[in-house]
């Protein structure tokens, strides 16, 4: 039978319309004798994907906030005082303290003062 069936419409429909045609009785076979609506199924299926898009949008943007975070500490700890990291003063204590500044902090302080003028 399904040799008949098939042969006649190849012939009639050639074979990507024969194909498609048996395709759709066979779903529409599947569904009623099943008793699942194909609405049914595109809907949860819609759901499924908008979830996990959803999902991909969060675990996105929840990457760029850390990468984000993580380029605001580097930032941070390039400005912070030398030795501020070790638990010492910080270089303004150091003038108040009377303590000597390092080369760098004395190079720093006259371009600091160059370009204010």
């Amino acid at each position: 039978m399904g040799e008949f069936v098939g042969g006649h419409c190849v012939v009639a429909l050639r074979f990507l319309g024969a194909t498609l045609l048996l395709l759709a009785l066979w779903f529409s076979g599947v569904a009623l004798f099943l008793g699942v609506s194909w609405f049914d199924v595109m809907d949860k299926l819609g759901a499924w994907v908008l979830e996990g898009i959803n999902w991909a949008q969060t675990k996105i943007e929840q990457r760029r906030e850390l990468a984000s975070g993580q380029q605001r500490k580097q930032a941070r700890q390039g400005v912070v005082p030398r030795g501020a990291e070790k638990g010492r003063k910080p270089a303004a204590a150091a003038h108040r303290t009377g303590r000597a500044y390092s080369g760098e902090e004395r190079a720093h302080r006259a371009r600091a003062a160059s370009t204010s003028l």
